[in-house]
């Protein structure tokens, strides 16, 4: 069978998706993989992928931009003909449907990682969005031949309610899987030195740079220190972001791609997003290595930080005082960071294992190829 999976940039194909490719590879698929060209695209192409370039402008609502995107992904499918296009964003979902609908291919399978920015309604901007991706999705969704896969129950759900399902299959795969070879519990806790606090995320306002930094304002005189990570967004200047750092004493290390030694250095990681995610993917990571998890109340957030379990959620409205409170809790109990790390494996355990989720893949790929293959 030939299967093009579309995704945003090669650097979150080739981190949250490896698994299901090198699966897809094992049942000997012929794959094209089709994303935005980044420093990422490289590696797949090592790989033995092969790999078509497709400018998607993800901040972009400029409709001839977009429509420029859905052209290229138009022209690649009607060179391929492949049997299944398996596309994993928002922007990929709603173009590489259209273009599959155009272009009449038999099998559609649809990711549906997190609601993104798409149905927030705290700016006029989101609203407007909301109301053209809901008659979108509506439209997307008119066939039996497509497959829609959710991560986060609250969005099916949501989904079903608002009738953006249409006759689509839905399917529930909560994450894309983490490693526990690789993302093992730490062995000792911190139960009497400084807090060690982290972020590790995109590095922008949505994912609540703002209130990290506030938070290590008014900490930062106590005992606690604080650590970022990641790739700050191009709209922040980098040398005021640097300043501003050195200011309140957090230690950047900008991107880096050994996380599991960074976690293993931090007590509690933090993320508190103003968007609707999916289940962060760093999350799940920091659960597994016994790290206590605080994030905001939104999206997939839920549904791997249990509150007063393996860390805690928190409401949006005066998130940096109540991340606050619950730092100072945690640092007056340290048992806390054993009992609330040892949960969070075991929830890791329980329903976000690498071999869990690619088996469900497996056992979707399996039934299209019987009902689909040539």
């Amino acid at each position: 069978m030939k299967i093009i999976l579309v995704g945003i940039n090669g650097w979150y194909i080739y981190h949250f998706w490896m698994p299901l490719l090198r699966l897809l590879r094992e049942k000997k698929y012929n794959i094209t993989i089709i994303l935005e060209n980044d420093a990422f695209t490289e590696n797949l192409e090592g790989l033995g992928f092969n790999i078509q370039i497709v400018n998607f402008n993800s901040q972009s609502i400029n409709p001839i931009k977009n429509l420029v995107s859905l052209i290229s992904i138009l022209r690649i499918y009607i060179s391929i003909k492949p049997d299944i296009v398996h596309h994993l964003n928002p922007k990929p979902v709603i173009f590489g449907t259209i273009a599959a609908k155009i272009t009449q291919i038999n099998c559609i399978v649809n990711n549906y990682p997190g609601l993104g920015n798409l149905f927030r309604k705290d700016r006029i901007k989101f609203r407007l969005l909301f109301f053209i991706t809901s008659l979108l999705y509506k439209f997307i969704n008119s066939k039996k031949n497509i497959y829609s896969v959710f991560q986060v129950k609250e969005d099916l759900n949501f989904f079903i309610q608002k009738k953006l399902i249409g006759k689509s299959y839905p399917i529930l795969i909560q994450s894309s899987g983490v490693d526990l070879n690789e993302f093992k519990i730490r062995k000792n806790f911190n139960m009497k030195g400084t807090l060690n606090v982290g972020m590790i995320s995109r590095l922008n306002y949505d994912k609540g740079i703002d209130i990290f930094f506030n938070i290590a304002r008014k900490l930062e005189k106590k005992n606690f220190s604080f650590t970022l990570v990641g790739q700050l967004d191009s709209k922040f200047e980098f040398k005021k972001f640097k300043d501003e750092c050195l200011k309140k004493n957090i230690k950047y290390l900008g991107f880096s791609s050994n996380i599991v030694s960074i976690l293993n250095e931090l007590d509690v990681i933090i993320l508190p997003t103003r968007r609707l995610e999916g289940i962060p993917k760093i999350l799940i990571e920091a659960a597994a290595t016994g790290t206590t998890l605080i994030s905001s109340n939104l999206g997939g957030c839920k549904e791997i930080v249990l509150n007063e379990k393996n860390g805690y959620i928190v409401d949006l409205k005066d998130i940096a005082n109540q991340i606050i409170k619950k730092l100072d809790i945690i640092n007056k109990n340290r048992n806390l960071l054993v009992s609330y790390g040892n949960n969070g494996r075991a929830v890791v355990e329980k329903n976000f294992d690498i071999d869990i989720v690619i088996n469900k893949y497996s056992n979707l790929y399996d039934e299209l190829e019987k009902k689909y293959g040539q």
